[in-house]
Parts: C-alpha cells; structure tokens; sequence
C-alpha cells in the first residue's frame, strides 16, 4: 500500500486565532485532525496537545505500557485501535490536568478524527463532530456520526434535515476531549481491499459544503496536484461561509493489494474508562511530558 497525503487549514474571514490542528505522517501512516474550542488561544492549545498525544501514543515504543493502560476494554481490538482509544484518553486526561494548573484553559476542549493504517487494515478514532469521510467513485461516504446536540435531534426525528442548517445551536457538542474526568471513544477499523480517499475535516468545512461540492474539489486523481485541491477545497469553504476555522486532510491509499484480511469491518463505542484508571493514566502523563519519575503501572 502506498499513501499520498495532503493538508491544509485557514483561519476564516471573522475567527482571529485558529484553532484548529493537523498533523500527518507519510513514513509513520497516520494523520490526526482537532478542532479546538475554548477562546483566548485555550482552543488552539486544547488541539494541539491532544493531536500531540494521541500521535504520541501511536508511536509509543512500549505497546506493553499502554496495554495495560487500557486493562479495562473487554473489545478485541487491533493493535492501532488500541494506541489510538489510549491515546485519546491520555489526551482527556492531560487537558484537563493542564487546565486545574492554568484558569486560563478552565474550560478548553476539542474534537478529534484520526487515522492510521497497517498493511490492507485501516483504524480510525473519533470525538465530536470533525468528521471522516470516504471518497470511491466519486461517492462521498461519511465514516463518522457526530457527537452533537443537533445529530442526536436529527436521530431521534426531532427536527428534520433541512433545518440544521438554521438551528442556533448546532455546535453544541456532546461528546469532547477535555471537557469530562473521562471519555467514550469511537473506534472502527476495516480491510482496505481497493484504492480509497479519506477526508478528515472541521465543521467549518462540513458545515459550508455539501457533498458535490466536496468531491468537485477533490475530484482531480493527479497526486501530484493534491496539495493544491485541498487547498482549493479549503478556499471553496471559505468562500461560502468563513465564520469558522476550516482544516481537511486528505489521503490517497494507492497500490492496494486485495487478499484477505486478518479483521472484518466493525465500528464500536468504547466506554469511558473507570475512575481507578485514572492514577495510572495521570502518572503516565507526568513521566512523560513533565519529566517526573513514574513507578510501575
């Protein structure tokens, strides 16, 4: 499998700060996406640091550490969709360890979408309401259901599709990192069994275009010019609607080889983590990033 990625971000037209994150790695075969919320740069280092140490977590040296970490999970999960629910609980964790030190983050959060790939296998994590989506054939597959007040409206018929777009406070999120002691994760993995396009995304994306808007953008197959179509995708939102930051990423999963694959297509929900774990997790997280000796966990 061979992978060609590409991002982008802009700040808008009213927002001044930006707080949106991406990170990708082409040698490592990952990519990670936040939008940050929190005001007064909380927002932007709310992003940053869980985008940092969910990457973190997936190129932990020590799989055994963070196994135990997550003694709790009954799920099977493969190797990378492990690293990756870790990951996103270090990152509640550390948010909110950062935020009792400073009050000038009290209140910080952010979403998370993130991707990583092994062999013919993809996993991907997801908090909030950044979004990933899938691109075959000119078919625009959303992967991921947000955690939002107005998609658990949408689900329940509480009000209909055409009204989302006016509805004041669809950017009310009921799921985040930072926000709560602990979190749910959602996780889904499946084979990659043919060449595919991913686009993670902010709401500042999503929320502007629809999905022909999305694939005209993304539609030239040149790798060469993808740079240049996320950036033009990123332009598109902007022009419509600027009221928020707007990042996307994309990859390109090329030379796929079609055989069989150790794990079938399953998407779950893993729970929050018990509030036990919560001494390991913060005691990890001081070793690592504060540099104070940790004991055995």
């Amino acid at each position: 499998m061979e992978l060609v990625m590409a991002a982008a971000t802009d700040c808008g037209t009213v927002r001044k700060v930006n707080e949106d994150f991406f990170y990708y790695s082409k040698k490592k075969n990952l990519v990670i996406l936040c939008d940050g919320m929190g005001g007064h740069n909380a927002g932007a280092t709310a992003s940053r640091i869980a985008g940092e140490t969910v990457r973190d977590a997936l190129l932990h040296p020590d799989l055994a550490e963070l196994i135990r970490l997550g003694q709790d999970i009954k799920d099977r999960l493969p190797v990378l969709a492990l690293r990756m629910v870790i990951g996103a609980r270090l990152a509640n964790r550390r948010l909110r360890m950062m935020a009792e030190q400073d009050r000038n983050l009290r209140g910080m959060g952010t979403t998370l979408v993130a991707m990583a790939f092994s062999e013919n296998t993809v996993c991907a994590a997801h908090i909030g309401d950044s979004r990933i989506y899938s691109l075959q054939e000119n078919k625009l597959q959303q992967l991921t259901d947000d955690h939002s007040w107005v998609n658990e409206l949408l689900q329940d018929h509480e009000i209909r599709e055409d009204e989302v777009k006016h509805f004041r406070k669809k950017n009310v999120l009921t799921r985040a990192l930072g926000t709560h002691p602990c979190v749910k994760v959602d996780v889904q993995w499946f084979p990659l069994n043919a060449p595919n396009t991913f686009l993670l995304c902010s709401d500042g994306l999503h929320n502007a275009l629809d999905s022909e808007k999305i694939v005209q953008a993304l539609g030239n197959d040149d790798d060469a010019l993808l740079q240049k179509s996320v950036q033009r995708l990123i332009q598109k939102a902007k022009s419509v609607d600027g009221s928020d930051n707007i990042t996307a990423a994309v990859v390109r999963a090329r030379k796929v080889t079609s055989h069989h694959a150790q794990w079938h297509h399953e998407k779950i929900t893993v729970p929050e983590e018990p509030e036990p774990s919560f001494t390991a997790e913060d005691r990890f997280i001081r070793s690592k990033y504060y540099g104070k000796p940790s004991r055995k966990i």
